[in-house]
């Protein structure tokens, strides 16, 4: 999960031109660009971290329910989200 964060962050700097300073610094001349590389990485991690609280809020709701959660209830889960 944090492989995929810290790549999602550091996007903006891997499709930059990394050869040409100018080229770098121009890039973020333009209006659109600055934001539009944000938005895209925090929606991405916005995603993951909701995803996280539910599955967080499902497992929670799973030991309150049961006394043992095993691995069986995970291999549910995944099931269900490919499902989905």
């Amino acid at each position: 999960m944090m492989i995929i964060l810290l790549s999602h962050a550091s996007i903006p700097l891997i499709k930059m031109p990394l050869k040409n300073v100018h080229q770098l610094e121009g890039q973020f001349d333009r209006s659109w660009f600055p934001i539009a590389m944000a938005g895209n990485t925090y929606t991405v991690q916005l995603f993951f971290v909701i995803g996280g609280l539910l599955l967080a809020v499902n497992v929670l709701q799973q030991t309150k329910d049961s006394a043992t959660v095993g691995v069986a209830y995970f291999i549910n889960r995944v099931k269900n989200r490919l499902i989905r």
